[in-house]
């Protein structure tokens, strides 16, 4: 069962001279949790990390199978489950309780991706594509190819947005907001320099 224990053990030498010694050892009972974690599109994430806390106290921790399942082995008590993936929103599950020789299942877990893709059309103001413009948001670039089109990856935050390219006039967009896992798009229109008018971008 459960707990400390001492175990004496009796044995008779050569002699018939009765010997006793004593050992104390504690048998500790485990439950578990588990369950799966997902991505947006309902698959499993592998190397997902998840951490058992308690306070700030780390009590143990394990990484998703490829199918995106896991088992943590725990001690009796009530715990905060960490949930974390370079690429995506951090999720905790608060007050999850553990009992001994049972498990907890965690529900399916979704996580949202904490990065967003910028992507559009550069083009002049007869809606020709732009090749090879540079588009510059934050410390990320990218140059457009043959039909206007550029894509950048960045974190969620709000940005000033800028395209360039020699012989137009350079267009600055601020105060461009990236929510996590939602994919923008932004058309920017160039106007040629010695025939200018203001320039325009468009956000869907």
């Amino acid at each position: 069962s459960q707990g400390s224990h001492n175990l004496t053990i009796i044995s008779n030498d050569t002699y018939n001279n009765t010997n006793k010694s004593s050992v104390i050892f504690s048998i500790d009972l485990l439950g578990a949790i588990n369950g799966y974690i997902v991505g947006l599109n309902n698959s499993g994430l592998s190397n997902v990390v998840i951490q058992a806390k308690q306070g700030n106290n780390l009590v143990n921790n394990t990484l998703t199978l490829l199918d995106g399942s896991f088992v943590l082995d725990l001690p009796d008590g009530t715990y905060d489950i960490v949930i974390s993936k370079s690429g995506y929103v951090q999720y905790i599950q608060q007050g999850v309780v553990v009992a001994s020789s049972s498990s907890s299942i965690i529900a399916n877990i979704t996580l949202q991706l904490s990065t967003s893709l910028l992507a559009g059309y550069v083009v002049d103001s007869n809606g020709i594509p732009i090749s090879n413009t540079s588009v510059i948001l934050g410390n990320s670039f990218n140059l457009t190819d043959s039909n206007g089109y550029y894509s950048i990856d960045a974190n969620s935050g709000i940005y000033n947005i800028a395209a360039n390219k020699t012989g137009y006039f350079e267009q600055i967009i601020t105060g461009l907001v990236l929510y996590p896992g939602v994919n923008s798009n932004l058309n920017i229109t160039l106007t040629p320099i010695g025939n200018y008018s203001n320039a325009t971008g468009s956000v869907n």
